[in-house]
């Protein structure tokens, strides 16, 4: 099955603003994708609602265009590892020299173990700040 897209929310300087929660989907994953694959300022939100701690695993990007690794918390490939405890909330900057697939559009989002549930949303960040 095709990966569940997630689409960053802009956020706004000085005002508030919503975004849409998608459905942590452990079967088929995600995929975020960016307008202009500048990463800088994007990052995730993962919030863990189910009876057990969950993994996010953000895979490693195709080089060209990415083109450096993980210095932190890495599986096997360097596949960047979060663990969202029960009742818990992950913040995830990201960050495209790491991450950005061969697109130059995607970051490839997935999730562990199949009984993880939660919602996950994509914010951006605005340039003025």
């Amino acid at each position: 099955m095709a990966r569940g897209t997630i689409t960053p929310v802009a956020l706004v300087l000085n005002a508030g603003t919503g975004g849409s929660a998608l459905a942590i989907d452990p079967v088929n994953n995600h995929v975020m994708v960016t307008a202009d694959g500048l990463l800088r300022r994007h990052f995730l939100q993962v919030i863990n609602s189910g009876g057990t701690a969950g993994t996010v695993l953000v895979e490693p990007g195709s080089y060209p265009p990415a083109f450096e690794g993980f210095a932190g918390t890495v599986g096997a490939g360097g596949t960047l590892l979060i663990t969202v405890p029960i009742g818990g909330t992950a913040f995830i900057p990201l960050e495209g020299a790491r991450v950005v697939q061969a697109d130059g559009l995607s970051v490839n989002v997935d999730y562990t173990p199949a009984s993880f549930t939660g919602t996950v949303f994509a914010f951006e960040m605005p340039y003025n700040i």
